[in-house]
C-alpha cells in the first residue's frame, strides 16, 4: 500500500522514487505538505511529521488509528452516491472505456446521469461543509471516495476555493468499486505507522527533533504563470487574486527556508518550472552552503487547465504545458544556516519555459 487511499499521479508513483529519496539512513521522514502521505506510508516503520492546512487530508492521515469509521464513511458515500440508482449500476458501469464514455452515457441515459449527479454534488457539498467544523473519521473516507470518482482524481475547488466543482466520471467509478470493507480495514490495521499531524507546514518541520537525520519532502501547491491560474487545493486557497498568486509562490520558497535554517540534510522539493522559482531555489540552497541537482520529471497535463481545451483531439489554445520539477538539495556535513532574503512577487513570474 503505497498511500493510505491509492490514486494516479501521487507521489509514492514508481517514476518518483529514483529522485524523492528518503536516504535509507534516515530516521524519520518529513512531509509538511502530506497529499497521500505517499512516501512517508511506504517507510511506515519510520516516524512522520507531517503538515497539511486541508482538514480532509489531514483526515485521512489520522484515520489509520480509525479504520472502521473511515471505511463506514467510504461506503456510506458510495451508497449515497448511487441512492435510487442501485438496479441501474451495471447498465451505468457498462460505458466505462468507451469513447467519450461520459459524453455518450449522459446522452443515451440523461434521466439516470442527471440523478447521478444530483447525488454527487451532495456528496461533495456534506464534505466540503465537513471540512470546515469535523473531524470525524467518515470525513476521510467521503473525502476518499470523490478522489476515486472524480475526473482526473483531483478534488479541485472552484477559483475562489469556495466549493467543489470537479464532477465524477463513470471511468473513474470503476476505481471506487469493488472493495471489501473487512479486507481494507485489515490492511489499515496491520499498518505500524503513528504518524504526528499538524495543521500547517510550519509545525510540521519545527517539530521534527532530529532534522540531521530526517528526509524532509516539500510538495506544496504548485506555483503558476500569470497567464495560467492552478487550481485552489483547499478551502478558501484563492488563486484569481495577486495575493492569491504570491502566497501560492511564496509557500515553496518560505518552506525550503525553513527546512533549511532547521538544518535538514536531505531535502526535495517539487513544483513547476519557472525562471524565478529555479534561481530562487538556487540562491537559497547556495547561501546555505548546499549541493542542488534539478531534476525536469516530463510536462504535466492533468492538473488545473494546462492540458488546455482540445477539439477532435487537437489543441486549439495557447495554454501552456507546464513542466514539473523535482530539486534535490542535500549537504554533506551541518553547517550554521542564516538566510535572509527578500520577498518575491508574483509579478516578477515569468512564463514557464
Amino acid at each position: 500500500m503505497r498511500s493510505l487511499y491509492p490514486i494516479p499521479g501521487n507521489k509514492g508513483d514508481r517514476k518518483y522514487d529514483s529522485h524523492l529519496y528518503p536516504a535509507l539512513t534516515a530516521t524519520a521522514i518529513a512531509e509538511p505538505f502530506m497529499g497521500a502521505a505517499s512516501r512517508s506510508i511506504l517507510y511506515n516503520h519510520l516516524p512522520a511529521y507531517l503538515g497539511e492546512i486541508n482538514p480532509a487530508q489531514r483526515a485521512i492521515a489520522l484515520a489509520i488509528h480509525n479504520a472502521n469509521r473511515y471505511v463506514v464513511g467510504y461506503l456510506e458515500a458510495y451508497g449515497l452516491f448511487w441512492s435510487g440508482c442501485e438496479h441501474l449500476k451495471d447498465r451505468v458501469l457498462s460505458y466505462a472505456g468507451k469513447e467519450k464514455s461520459q459524453t455518450l452515457l449522459k446522452k443515451e441515459i440523461p434521466e439516470i446521469y442527471e440523478e447521478l449527479t444530483k447525488n454527487w454534488k451532495e456528496i461533495a457539498s456534506i464534505v466540503y461543509k465537513w471540512m470546515h467544523g469535523t473531524q470525524d473519521p467518515r470525513l476521510a473516507g467521503y473525502y476518499a471516495f470523490c478522489i476515486r470518482a472524480c475526473f482526473g482524481n483531483t478534488m479541485r475547488l472552484n477559483p475562489t476555493g469556495t466549493r467543489f466543482n470537479i464532477c465524477w466520471h463513470v471511468d473513474k467509478l470503476l476505481n471506487a468499486d469493488g472493495y471489501d470493507p473487512a479486507q481494507w480495514v485489515r490492511k489499515l490495521q496491520a499498518i505500524a505507522w503513528n504518524p504526528n499531524v499538524f495543521d500547517c507546514w510550519e509545525d510540521a518541520i519545527s517539530a521534527v527533533p532530529n532534522p540531521e537525520s530526517t528526509y524532509c519532502l516539500l510538495d506544496p501547491p504548485y506555483m503558476c504563470s500569470q497567464s495560467e491560474r492552478m487550481t485552489p487545493c483547499y478551502p478558501n486557497h484563492s488563486v484569481t487574486t495577486k495575493e492569491g498568486m504570491d502566497q501560492t509562490f511564496a509557500l515553496a520558497i518560505d518552506s525550503l527556508a525553513a527546512a533549511l535554517d532547521r538544518g535538514f540534510v536531505n531535502i526535495s522539493v517539487c513544483n513547476y518550472f519557472s525562471d524565478l522559482l529555479d534561481a530562487s531555489i538556487k540562491q537559497l540552497a547556495a547561501d546555505a552552503g548546499y549541493q542542488l541537482t534539478a531534476v525536469l520529471m516530463g510536462e504535466c497535463n492533468t492538473l488545473g487547465n494546462s492540458n488546455g481545451r482540445r477539439i477532435h483531439g487537437d489543441r486549439v489554445d495557447k495554454r501552456l504545458r507546464p513542466v514539473e520539477v523535482i530539486y534535490q538539495v542535500t549537504r554533506a556535513k551541518k553547517v550554521q544556516v542564516g538566510i535572509e532574503r527578500d520577498r518575491f512577487s508574483f509579478d516578477q513570474i515569468p512564463l514557464f519555459n
